[in-house]
């Protein structure tokens, strides 16, 4: 199987700097974090997902029409 290549960005204003503090922040604050995907169904919305599972956070993943959208909002 193939791997696919994944990034996890972030407005500069956001307090976290590394996934550890990505995830300590949404276990502290669950329900308030947003995650933007592109479209459902795509590998970045499936790793969203995954990401969601593998650590047992509560976040909202918002799924936008292609990556274009995603990166201009």
């Amino acid at each position: 199987m193939a791997s696919m290549p994944v990034a996890l960005l972030a407005h500069p204003s956001f307090s976290a700097k590394t996934v550890a503090d990505v995830i300590a922040y949404a276990k502290a604050n669950p329900g308030k974090l947003n995650v933007g995907t592109s479209a459902i169904g795509t590998g970045g919305y499936m790793s969203a997902e995954l990401f969601k599972a593998t650590t047992g956070l509560d976040v909202i993943i918002v799924p936008y029409k292609g990556t274009a959208p995603l990166m201009t909002t």
